[in-house]
C-alpha cells in the first residue's frame, strides 16, 4: 500500500464533510427564503377579511357595527348614515330600559335581546370608568296604574329588582293611582352613548361616512360590499319598500330637576325619566304622524300631567323641547335576505325599544355573520 493512501483517505473525508456542510448551509438558505416568502404572503386573515357596510348610525346601527368589529378584528366595516348623533331618533329618547311599542315581536325574542342589553348596561354602569361620560346608570322607579291589579310583565325576571309597589309607596301619588310596579331600570342616554360607541368603533378601525343617504342596496354592491347590515329605521320604508313600517311620533321636554332621584311612568302615557343632567318629561305616541314640529298643545298636556303626579316639577325650568319619530312596525325585523350575490342583514323596526334591545340585537347580527363568513375572519 502506497504511503500516501492514508493522507488521501483523510483528504477525501474532509472533502466529503465540506460538501455535506455546503449542502446543509444551502438548505438553511432555502428554509430562510421559504420563511420569508410565507411571512410576506397574504395571511388567511388578510385574504378573508370581510368588507361590511352598515346603513344607519342610530343606536341600532352603531352597536351592530361595533360588535361586528369586536367579533371580526381587521374587518373593513363602514357605516353610511344620512344623520348622525346628535340628530338621530336615539338622541331624543330618554334611554329608559323597558320594552315598548314593539307590537307582535315574540316575547321569547324580546326577553333574549332585552336581557343581554340590560346585563350589558349593568356591567357598563358598574365597571366602565366611562359610564358617566356615556350616560349609563341604574335608576329605580315606579310604573303607576289606575287599576287595582298591576298584572304581570313577561320580562319581569330581567331587572335586578321587580315587585309590586307597596301601599305606602303609592300613597305619595294622586288618588287615581290604584296600583303600581317598582323596578330598577337601566338608563342609556342616546345623546351620550352613541358618541361613546362611535369612538370605540373608530378606534377599532371602523369608518363613518356622514351625510350619505343610501337609496338602494345596489349602490353599496357597486362599491364592493356583499354583506350589508340594514339599520335604517324608518328609512326601510323606501330602502326596502317595507310598507309595514310607520312612524310613532314622540315629543319630550327636558327640564332641570336635580332633586328628583327616581323615575315614574303612568298608564295614561305620562312619564318622567331621569338623565344625567336633566329629567325627560313625556309623552305622546302618535301613530302615523310625521310632524317634526313641537306641538304647544302636546307640550301643555305633557307638562300638566307630570305636574299632577309630582307637583314640584312646576319649579323645573324647561331646557329643551324635542320631537322624534319612533320606527314602528308590526314586529322587529332581524333576519338575513339574499339579493343576488349580496346578503342583507335586516335589523330595524324597534319602535320605542331601540335602547332596550340594541346590544342583544347586535349580538344576533354577529351570529348571522359568523354563520356566513369564513371562520378565519372570526374571533372565536
Amino acid at each position: 500500500m502506497p504511503s500516501c493512501w492514508p493522507f488521501l483517505s483523510i483528504k477525501n473525508r474532509l472533502l466529503s464533510l465540506i460538501s455535506n456542510l455546503n449542502s446543509f448551509l444551502r438548505s438553511l438558505g432555502t428554509r430562510a427564503a421559504t420563511v420569508e416568502l410565507l411571512n410576506s404572503a397574504p395571511s388567511n386573515r388578510a385574504m378573508s377579511s370581510p368588507k361590511i357596510a352598515v346603513v344607519g348610525a342610530g343606536i341600532i346601527g352603531i352597536s351592530s357595527a361595533l360588535r361586528i368589529l369586536q367579533a371580526f378584528p381587521g374587518a373593513e366595516v363602514t357605516i353610511f348614515a344620512e344623520s348622525v348623533s346628535p340628530d338621530t331618533t336615539s338622541d331624543v329618547a330618554a334611554g329608559f330600559w323597558g320594552p315598548s311599542y314593539i307590537s307582535n315581536t315574540p316575547h321569547e325574542i324580546v326577553i333574549s335581546w332585552g336581557k343581554e342589553t340590560y346585563d350589558h348596561l349593568v356591567d357598563l354602569a358598574k365597571s366602565d370608568p366611562q359610564s358617566g361620560k356615556c350616560g349609563v346608570f341604574l335608576a329605580p322607579g315606579f310604573e303607576l296604574l289606575s287599576v287595582d291589579d298591576p298584572g304581570t310583565r313577561y320580562w319581569s325576571h330581567i331587572p335586578l329588582e321587580f315587585r309590586r309597589a307597596t301601599p305606602s309607596e303609592l300613597s305619595v301619588f294622586p288618588s287615581r293611582i290604584k296600583s303600581g310596579i317598582y323596578f330598577i331600570s337601566a338608563v342609556a342616554e342616546g345623546s351620550k352613548l352613541i358618541p361613546h360607541l362611535t369612538d370605540q368603533f373608530k378606534a377599532l378601525g371602523g369608518k363613518l361616512v356622514e351625510n350619505h343617504r343610501v337609496n338602494s342596496f345596489s349602490e353599496l354592491q357597486q362599491l364592493g360590499y356583499k354583506h350589508i347590515i340594514n339599520c335604517s329605521g324608518l328609512g326601510a320604508m323606501k330602502l326596502c319598500g317595507d310598507k309595514t313600517m310607520f312612524p310613532i311620533r314622540g315629543q319630550v321636554h327636558r327640564v332641570a330637576a336635580p332633586w328628583l332621584k327616581f323615575w315614574f311612568t303612568s298608564d295614561d302615557g305620562t312619564y318622567c325619566l331621569m338623565n344625567t343632567n336633566f329629567a325627560v318629561l313625556g309623552g305622546v305616541a302618535q301613530k302615523g304622524d310625521w310632524n317634526m314640529s313641537v306641538s304647544e298643545t302636546d307640550k301643555a298636556g305633557i307638562l300638566s300631567r307630570n305636574y299632577a303626579i309630582w307637583p314640584s316639577l312646576r319649579a323645573a325650568p324647561v331646557l329643551a323641547d324635542l320631537v322624534g319619530l319612533r320606527p314602528g312596525r308590526d314586529k322587529v325585523r332581524l333576519e338575513r335576505e339574499n339579493i343576488g350575490d349580496c346578503t342583507i342583514y335586516h335589523n330595524y323596526g324597534h319602535g320605542g325599544s331601540g335602547l332596550t334591545l340594541f346590544w342583544g340585537c347586535a349580538g344576533d347580527i354577529v351570529q348571522l355573520l359568523k354563520a356566513d363568513l369564513p371562520t378565519a375572519a372570526c374571533k372565536l
